[in-house]
């Protein structure tokens, strides 16, 4: 799953920013947890009809604690 966060045109120019975060939690207790996360950048830009253009895509992994108050959702 991809979700555009920015995406612009203006003549001959157009880009977008898009971005693909996953991650999956485990809760060993009701309140305390462990996650794993990947998120996934996207930064294409095309100007002046093909001749300038990026296409990067940047990635990061990471691993986080997690707290839950039971009862609340």
């Amino acid at each position: 799953m991809e979700g555009l966060l920015f995406g612009t045109a203006y003549g001959n120019c157009a880009g977008k920013v898009s971005d693909a975060p996953t991650a999956l939690r485990w809760y060993p207790s009701q309140v305390f947890g462990y996650g794993l996360a990947l998120n996934q950048t996207r930064i294409d830009f095309d100007g002046n009809n093909g001749d300038v253009s990026l296409d990067s895509l940047l990635e990061s992994a990471s691993e986080f604690t997690a707290f839950a108050i039971p009862g609340l959702q």
